[in-house]
């Protein structure tokens, strides 16, 4: 029985151990994507024009295109922009995460561009030539006078040499892709300081946002026939692109060369901007509240005799934590739902700590946002003629300002 005990001891420690590594451990997948034979093709190229309905508004539906090229190797916690470009010149696309349409990405690091194409858009190589003529001129003297000095041109023969010079340009990508930075904003004082300790990025300068631009190569992903006996072919491109955090960015494309047919009219183009705000999940902000408050209870014996009724306002400082990921205030771009809980203590009038406030934080509209909580109060019990200090608890509500 001992025996058994000291054996099973390790067993189950390295069963743990396992089970904690297997299952705390990134879903990291590797592999290759599918092969598409015809029935493929097909499928894929149905699911590139597929809308669905959100809000109202009819939109793509990327969702079940990324899951079909992407088969078994698909993460959807992965910032994805597809484009889909027909041969009319019409296109389609859309900035995923998480299987949803996004204009903004929460401080991604990375951005996956997947582009589909009706046609190839490579830029063809380019023959040149140039054909030099050189004419020469022979004269033949006439020396029958003996007359050598001063002979009489009689016949002129003229000689034609053309030098042909052939120079070959290398084809390339027809699509060029521009991810540019238009906009950075710094990180509050607070939040620098806290990714700061723990090791997060905090870019300093706009410069470090600098423009990106790549030639596309697509490559032929598979050719049949449609339903009517046309050609079809779908070809496709992947490049990714770094991100940094707290920018709004724009991605554009433009035909590199114009033998290329691509959107039609060149002066067309496809652009897209997207924010990539990072969140925090602590915040500190200034705010001014007024509480329900009682300043005195006056007791006689034991019972309450008179209770002084007041509405107390002052100014505050709150400390917020943001528990959850999707709820955390960003950059004040635009504005963002955010909720978290909210501590507090006055700053004026009163001595600091004669107000506690726990509540929740609400927000955020630029950098104001709402706080709702229970505030309690530094204040006086009289039992008969002796004042003893208590507090009295009422209901806080305020607006703050994020620092």
């Amino acid at each position: 029985m001992r025996l058994k005990t000291v054996v099973s001891r390790p067993v189950v420690a390295v069963t743990v151990y396992l089970w904690i590594l297997v299952g705390c451990a990134p879903p990291f997948k590797t592999g290759t994507t599918p092969a598409f034979d015809a029935a493929g093709i097909r499928h894929l190229h149905g699911l590139l024009g597929r809308d669905t309905i959100v809000d109202g508004d009819t939109v793509p539906n990327w969702n079940p295109v990324l899951e079909k090229y992407f088969g078994s190797m698909f993460d959807s916690s992965l910032s994805d922009f597809v484009v889909f470009i027909r041969k009319d010149s019409t296109t389609r696309q859309g900035l995923i995460l998480d299987g949803k349409l996004q204009h903004e990405l929460p401080g991604k690091r990375h951005l996956w561009l997947l582009v589909f194409s009706e046609s190839p858009f490579h830029r063809p190589p380019r023959v040149t030539t140039d054909s030099t003529m050189r004419v020469t001129i022979e004269s033949r003297k006439d020396t029958t006078g003996g007359q050598s000095d001063t002979a009489l041109i009689k016949a002129d023969t003229a000689h034609t040499i053309t030098t042909t010079t052939t120079t070959t340009e290398a084809g390339g990508a027809g699509i060029e892709v521009t991810l540019t930075s238009l906009e950075y904003k710094k990180d509050r004082v607070l939040v620098s300081l806290v990714k700061s300790l723990i090791g997060g990025r905090t870019p300093s300068d706009p410069a470090a946002t600098r423009d990106t631009t790549v030639g596309l190569h697509l490559r032929l992903l598979g050719k049949t026939t449609d339903t009517t006996g046309d050609t079809l072919a779908l070809y496709v491109a992947m490049h990714r692109f770094s991100l940094s955090e707290n920018t709004r960015n724009r991605i554009s494309f433009r035909r590199v060369a114009p033998s290329v047919e691509f959107f039609g009219d060149s002066a067309r183009g496809i652009h897209y901007s997207f924010g990539n705000h990072s969140g925090s999940p602590f915040g500190v902000s200034l705010g001014a509240a007024v509480t329900t408050w009682a300043a005195t209870r006056e007791y006689k014996d034991t019972a309450l005799v008179s209770r002084g009724a007041d509405l107390r306002q002052a100014l505050y400082l709150f400390g917020q934590f943001y528990p959850f990921h999707g709820l955390q205030p960003r950059l004040p771009w635009r504005s963002f739902p955010s909720l978290g809980l909210a501590l507090g203590t006055n700053i004026l009038p009163g001595g600091l700590l004669d107000d506690l406030v726990l509540g929740i934080s609400f927000g955020r509209w630029k950098d104001l946002g709402l706080v709702v909580g229970l505030n309690c109060v530094k204040s006086q019990r009289l039992d008969g003629s002796v004042p003893k200090s208590t507090r009295d608890c009422g209901f806080l509500l305020g607006g703050d300002f994020a620092l």
